[in-house]
């Protein structure tokens, strides 16, 4: 099946069969190996990717699904300056993420990010919800919500630099 969509940006064409998973259409057909396959089940969060605006595990949509939609994955994300804003912040927070969950957690965060507003800090609780579907022990919780609450917090100064 001959399948047109949009990926990273860009517009691009598949041929591959409509069952197989977009999880492996993105690491086999276009080399996009940040796009994990974990689990196979929608568990594990390291196959995370942006589909039509929504955060979405990868393994669990069907390639026919790509027909005319908008995919981001971390390797698109990585062109976006708000993905040095999430690292800057783990580093202040000395934190890290291992290879296995970084893609996917990356892609919760800036999905979070993007559809709060930019001046309001966000409740650990509402925090840890939205990054609920990423299994990994790499980290604890509370410092995924002290990384946000700071991305937050810096969206928050350059928005008061830039008014005056």
């Amino acid at each position: 099946m001959k399948i047109d969509f949009i990926l990273n940006g860009k517009d691009v064409t598949v041929n591959c069969r409509p069952d197989i998973r977009v999880s492996s259409v993105l690491r086999e057909e276009f080399d996009l190996l940040k796009v994990k396959n974990g689990c196979y089940n929608g568990q594990c969060g390291s196959c995370s990717i942006i589909y039509n605006g929504n955060l979405v595990s990868s393994c669990l949509l069907p390639a026919f699904k790509l027909k005319d939609a908008e995919i981001m994955t971390e390797e698109g994300f990585s062109k976006f300056k708000e993905r040095q804003q999430i690292l800057r912040a783990f580093r202040k927070m000395d934190s890290e993420l291992c290879e296995y969950c970084r893609s996917g957690r990356l892609m919760a965060i800036h999905h979070f990010l993007d559809r709060h507003e930019a001046n309001a800090i966000s409740e650990p609780e509402e925090i840890m919800e939205a990054l609920s579907g990423n299994r990994c022990n790499c980290i604890d919780p509370w410092s995924l919500v002290e990384v946000i609450q700071e991305c937050q917090r810096e969206q928050i100064r350059k928005k008061h630099v830039f008014k005056r």
